[in-house]
């Protein structure tokens, strides 16, 4: 199956690769061919379901190397599926095209953490300019269990770690700034769930000054919990 090259974003002009009218998460990062208006770039992948995904690219005078890295966050009880992870390939004339892969399946668990992982490596020869220079890919894929959140509770603290102020959020509607108090010292971000059971979980993260950024996660319909950032505004 061929993927459809398609504009990713007007505003700046980039491209993308969409395998169209298929279910599934892209992960991979092809090569953009140069146009008239851009020279040729390696797209990143932007997939807002892959959690703490890492690209990193190293180009050199016989080797390049493009590494990627990330993470899917399911709840249940959508870890009790089958998951086919299916390899993605770039002909030199460059089109993108997908093969059968994978598929691994899972029992159903009642512990939150990584489940599994899958790790794709590829490496090829080309020729530049009567010289031979080796590509290599290598994809790491985990799947990781997280119980669904059902509500968010921000809490600012003062030195002496008294509640200054107390915010709750559905899990879709955490702000995208926090201004905080003059006097906050710290944050307590408190993420509601519970298990298969039924019996509740609180997760408890604190954030310092030094700390840019709250994260929390929210679940999609489709059984994935995605990240969300949110800016914190120190005083």
């Amino acid at each position: 199956m061929y993927a459809t090259l398609k504009p990713r974003n007007e505003t700046i002009k980039t491209m993308e690769y969409v395998f169209e009218g298929v279910e599934g998460i892209p992960f991979f990062s092809p090569t953009i061919s140069a146009t008239t208006e851009n020279s040729s770039y390696i797209a990143s992948p932007s997939d807002e379901a892959v959690t703490d995904s890492h690209f990193s690219i190293n180009i050199a005078d016989d080797k390049n190397s493009t590494s990627l890295e990330g993470t899917i966050y399911i709840y249940p009880p959508y870890n009790n599926c089958t998951y086919y992870f299916n390899p993605v390939y770039q002909s030199t004339d460059g089109s993108v095209y997908t093969t059968t892969g994978i598929f691994l399946a899972n029992q159903q668990s009642n512990i939150e953490g990584q489940l599994f992982s899958h790790t794709l490596d590829a490496s090829t020869t080309i020729t530049e300019n009567g010289k031979a220079k080796t590509v290599c890919t290598s994809i790491k894929l985990s799947i990781s269990i997280m119980f669904a959140p059902e509500k968010i509770n921000v809490l600012q603290m003062d030195p002496e770690s008294k509640v200054l102020s107390h915010m709750e959020y559905m899990p879709d509607a955490v702000p995208e700034t926090f201004d905080l108090n003059v006097d906050t010292a710290y944050l307590i971000v408190e993420a509601y769930k519970h298990d298969d059971a039924g019996k509740l979980k609180i997760s408890r993260k604190i954030y310092g000054e030094d700390d840019k950024n709250i994260e929390t996660f929210f679940p999609r319909a489709d059984g994935i919990c995605v990240k969300h950032l949110a800016q914190i505004n120190w005083k």
